[in-house]
């Protein structure tokens, strides 16, 4: 695996630069912004959130996958949430490309929409549904 570290991103008119959906270089994953994570690798499952709403703070280590409080957030009232970025799944059957039971997790940015997502075999996670 191989480190690299950034000091400044900067626009051609030397702003600083966003990344509002994070870095993805090759097929690594950086754990970017709103970025599901590689299953077995430091912070899976959890990730930055894109835009934190007005009252919450990201707790210390919020944006370090090696931290115990990765993705994890503050309200003004004392309560912590964890942010879990949307992401596609599939479960293997053994003929879909998958050994049976096996599970593949895709980050929701894999795939341009949902109906491209379901024709390679990947499922929205329901929690990602609103009604």
């Amino acid at each position: 695996m191989s480190t690299a570290v950034f000091d400044n991103f900067a626009a051609p008119n030397q702003q600083p630069a966003n990344f509002p959906y994070g870095i993805r270089i090759g097929s690594g994953n950086t754990n970017g912004i709103n970025d599901i994570g590689i299953a077995g690798q430091r912070g899976f499952g959890v990730g930055i959130c894109p835009r934190v709403p007005t009252g919450m703070g990201g707790l210390q280590g919020y944006n370090d996958p090696a931290s115990d409080n990765y993705g994890n957030y503050q309200y003004s009232d004392g309560s912590v949430m964890v942010w879990i970025p949307a992401f596609y799944y599939k479960v293997g059957t053994g003929s879909n490309g998958l050994v049976l039971n096996k599970i593949d997790v895709k980050p929701f940015s894999a795939y341009a929409d949902v109906a491209t997502a379901n024709a390679a075999g990947y499922a929205l996670h329901r929690a990602f549904y609103d009604g």
